[in-house]
This record gives C-alpha cells, structure tokens and sequence, in this order.
C-alpha cells in the first residue's frame, strides 16, 4: 500500500488526509511519496492519493477534489467523511477550523475576529511537523489525530449520561460523569437552548459551572464568593467548594439574571 503526496509545500490538510489513512488502514501503509502519480497509481486502490491527481474518487483512495474541480474542500473532510466520521468529529472547533480553511481561510478569519490567516499562528507542533519528510511526519500526524478521535468517542459514550433541569425556566445540563466535553457536545446535538452547565469537578470535591454563551441570562460574578474556589476573568467559569448538587443547582439559581417570560 502506498500513500503519494504533492510535490508542492506540505500543509495542515496534506498532513490530516495522509495521516488519517495511514493510521485508518491499520499502519500497513508500505510507502509515503511525493510524487506526480500516473495513470496505473491513480486506478489503483492500493495506491492513496492526497490533494494530487485531479481526481476525486474515495472507493478508488483518490482524494484531491479542490484540483479535481468538483468541491473547495479539503482532502482530510473529504476523508472523514467517507470514513463516516463527521458525526464523531463536527461538534470539535478544530475540525469546524479545518473545514473553514481549506473552503476559505477569509472565512476562518472572520470566524477568529482577526483580519487574515498567518502561518505564524500555527502551533509549534505543526510548524515541526510541515518541515518533516512526510514518511516521518504522517505517522505521527497520525498519533495525534487517534488521541482527538479516541477522545471523541469517549465524549460520545458519556453523553447517554447527560442529564437536563430546569431552573427558573431555563434548561440548564447536569454533567456527572468525568469528561466535561459531554456536556458542550450534547449541548450543540441535543440541547441548543441549554444556557449552562453544573459539571461534577473532577480534579475536586466540588462542581464547576460554565455557562454556554455571552448571551446567556447568567452572572456568575453573583455566586457567593465564599464558595467559589477559582474563576475566570469573564465569569465564563466557576469552581466551587464542596457541595451537593442540590447546593449547586441553588447556586445557579441565584445568578440567573432575568426569568422567562420577565
């Protein structure tokens, strides 16, 4: 099995394509090139093409569809998608971010409030990883990607765990289990009206409450101080002391700013 890149400057995208299947196809992947392929590598299943070839054709492992001309978008979404992955992956930030560059870094760039995309913002990591030869690169894009796919079907196991409240109107989550990304995930597939969260800490003994927007009727700034542990500049975060749920709920209650139907 061979893996067969462009000649041209390795990008994020070049990196998540190949690094996902070479890591999706078991790491049986014998070669990684870069190379113009020809007609024999392009009709050849064992032969994976990433954003080179001009063709677009996942049974056939072909993925370049932005030279193809049919779809502005990347290789990797291109991928994850007839992996039938996007589920697993649309609620993450970083997969929204990478959909947005490859469509339209302007796009991303206003999606970040800044005026255009540098490659300086890119994190040490990746800026390592684009300098490597792919055949040493991929295989560690590949370790990084399985730690955010791992971490994403944990997220979707603990999600059936997710409870819902409501408190003076509101619906408001219950998180007892140990991720607390279940709750901000479950809130954007099943709970879009949910304002917050109480999260049992798991570092503590005691609960930590976010709420889920700016616009959100919640102050936490008005949570009694004697309780809370540590927060965030913007009231975005409480942690509190030890409680009880029940005592966390009553919490949250307090810095509810206006009522439904007020």
């Amino acid at each position: 099995m061979k893996i067969i890149m462009t000649l041209g400057v390795i990008n994020r995208d070049d990196l998540l394509a190949a690094g996902l299947l070479y890591g999706t196809n078991s790491c049986e992947v014998c070669e990684i090139v870069r190379k113009t392929p020809n007609k024999h590598e392009i009709e050849d299943p064992e032969t994976m093409l990433v954003n080179v070839g001009k063709v677009l054709d996942p049974a056939y492992g072909n993925f370049d569809a932005r030279h193809a001309g049919t779809t502005n978008r990347s290789a990797f979404v291109e991928i994850v998608e007839y992996l039938e992955m996007n589920e697993l992956l649309s609620s993450y930030p970083w997969y929204k971010a990478t959909q947005m560059m490859a469509e339209n870094p302007r796009k991303l760039a206003t999606y970040l409030k800044i005026s255009k995309i540098h490659r300086e913002l890119d994190s040490p990591f990746e800026q390592a990883l684009v300098l490597m030869e792919p055949k040493t690169a991929v295989p560690l894009a590949w370790e990084l990607l399985s730690q955010l796919i791992g971490y994403a079907k944990k997220v979707e196991k603990s999600i059936i765990d997710i409870s819902s409240i409501t408190i003076e109107g509101h619906q408001v989550l219950v998180n007892l289990t140990d991720c607390d990304d279940a709750a901000r995930v479950f809130h954007v597939k099943e709970a879009p009206n949910s304002i917050g969260v109480i999260n049992k800490d798991r570092t503590g003994s005691g609960w930590t409450i976010h709420k889920f927007n700016s616009r959100a009727p919640i102050d936490l700034s008005k949570a009694d101080k004697k309780s809370v542990i540590h927060h965030q500049p913007d009231w975005f975060f409480i942690k509190t002391r030890k409680m009880s749920l029940d005592q966390a709920i009553e919490m949250f209650k307090e810095c509810i700013t206006k009522r439904v139907g007020a």
